[in-house]
């Protein structure tokens, strides 16, 4: 339901129990995690690109997912659905079906990332089993990467590609396990590869005067009772606060 649940579940790695190539990928991810805990104000791009039967040189499916966060303010969004949050609710907005889902202030998209990497350290020994290797590469400029093969679970390896000199995660690849049928059409079953792309990354941007606001959206008509704005019309509201 949430646009950004998918930008958010990215960094499911943790260790491995070998290492290659003389690198520290528990100080690594630390470093990134150090790095990105202080931002209280930024804007990412994240580019999703999905590849099919190991042909990575043409995406079979692509988004861009736009997330911009200034304090408790953050603005997730792609082409077809947005969740806007501010110190008053979050409110998820569905184009394609016309709808929005008003619900209690949530957290800005991004700690949910570093809820993960906190949780990767905090667990870093009883996490060791899940990998079978982890190869490092110095690919220069920079630019390192990790290479994590995993012994079972959804993933069957994890590239995290990240820039050593910002502390910054470039991209990172996951490689489904098997075959899994995405097209209920052709009912084909395809070796699966998404790719993620951390595009634009600002620590100073400057937003325009109302980018968290849900006033675009919706209208307050009552006590905890809103009417879609008129460039919104014909939207169904759901308010996610009375829901039982």
């Amino acid at each position: 339901m949430r646009v950004c649940a998918t930008t958010c579940f990215i960094l499911l790695f943790s260790l491995g129990s070998h290492f290659l190539g003389g690198q520290d990928f528990k100080k690594d991810m630390k470093m990134i995690n150090a790095a990105l805990k202080p931002l209280k104000k930024y804007a990412v791009n994240l580019h999703y690109r999905m590849y099919l039967d190991n042909q990575l040189n043409t995406p079979y499916q692509e988004k861009t997912v736009e997330i911009k966060k200034d304090g408790i303010n953050s603005l997730c969004k792609h082409r077809t659905a947005e969740l806007i949050s501010n110190n008053e609710m979050s409110v998820y907005v569905d184009h394609q079906f016309k709808n929005m889902m008003i619900m209690q202030q949530q957290d800005a998209p991004m700690d949910e990332y570093l809820e993960f990497t906190n949780y990767m350290e905090d667990h870093f020994d009883s996490l060791m089993y899940m990998y079978e290797k982890i190869e490092f590469k110095d690919l220069g400029n920079n630019i390192n990467e990790y290479k994590c093969q995993l012994v079972a679970g959804k993933y069957s390896r994890i590239d995290i590609r990240f820039n050593r000199k910002s502390a910054r995660i470039n991209s990172i690849t996951f490689y489904y396990r098997g075959k899994i049928q995405i097209d209920k059409i052709d009912q084909k079953s395809h070796a699966l590869v998404m790719r993620i792309d951390y595009e634009n990354f600002n620590t100073n941007p400057v937003f325009k005067p109302g980018s968290f606001s849900t006033s675009r959206y919706l209208v307050k008509t009552g006590k905890n009772a809103y009417a879609p704005s008129i460039n919104y019309k014909g939207y169904k509201i759901y308010d996610n606060n009375t829901l039982e």
